[in-house]
């Protein structure tokens, strides 16, 4: 687990075909944003990327445990 929070902000497009993006999370840890291009790519924390593929990153809701899309 890197980290519980809330999600804050999503940024998303669709650009040549893919949709991209990022989800910033607002945790017990500093804020972390997630960059996507149809799956999550990597997790920064300040300047430091964290996670990155072919790391599994995947984001959970704390009540159900069901992955959030």
């Amino acid at each position: 687990v890197l980290a519980h929070g809330i999600i804050v902000d999503i940024h998303q497009e669709v650009k040549e075909g893919f949709l991209q993006g990022s989800v910033t999370i607002q945790s017990d840890r500093g804020d972390i944003i997630i960059f996507y291009q149809n799956e999550y790519l990597f997790a920064k924390r300040g300047d430091e990327v964290i996670v990155a593929t072919p790391d599994i990153i995947t984001l959970l809701d704390a009540n159900s445990l069901l992955p959030l899309t």
